[in-house]
Parts: structure tokens; sequence; C-alpha cells
């Protein structure tokens, strides 16, 4: 996997992200899923709060907590009213 800066910052991306907005299914398919993309090499998945009503957010947010202390990115629509955005536009998943 190939990995570029995250804008200004330090932090390496990779250049392939995961699309989160179609994620479906029960958890321990979204979780596998999720953890065959980062054995893949991407660390960066696309979420937001208003997919599924914040739900998107919380799965992806469980399924890589036992993964850190890897870093991964996780971008959000600054459209959201409800977004948690740090500059740059990474967002931090706590579960």
């Amino acid at each position: 996997m190939k990995y570029i800066p995250l804008g200004k910052s330090t932090l390496q991306i990779s250049r392939i992200g995961f699309g989160c907005m179609s994620l479906k299914g029960s958890y321990g398919e979204m979780e596998k899923l999720i953890h065959q993309a980062i054995e893949g090499g991407i660390n960066y998945f696309d979420t937001a709060d208003l997919y599924e009503k914040g739900l998107n957010e919380k799965t992806v947010g469980k399924a890589i907590a036992s993964l850190r202390p890897c870093c991964y990115a996780f971008s959000t629509a600054r459209a959201s009213r409800h977004a948690r955005t740090c500059p740059g536009g990474c967002f931090s998943v706590s579960p």
C-alpha cells in the first residue's frame, strides 16, 4: 500500500480509502470487512455522523478499537451539525 501525508500534517494515510457510507449487514460482517481492509494496508476510513444516524461511526470505532495503537484517519461530512472535526480534516473515534 502506498501512503501520502494528510494535508500538511505528518499523518500518513493510505492512498486508497474505505468508504463506510454503504457499510451494511451484521456487526460481525462489517467488522470482518474493516479488518480485511486494515490487513490490506488501508488506514483511511471515510465515515460521518450522517451515515445511519451516527451508528456508522460507532460501528467503525468499535471495529478498530482492538487494533490500536495503529493510526487511523477518519473524515466526516463538513455539512453535518454534529461533526467533530479537527484541523486538517482528520477525525478520531473513541469507543
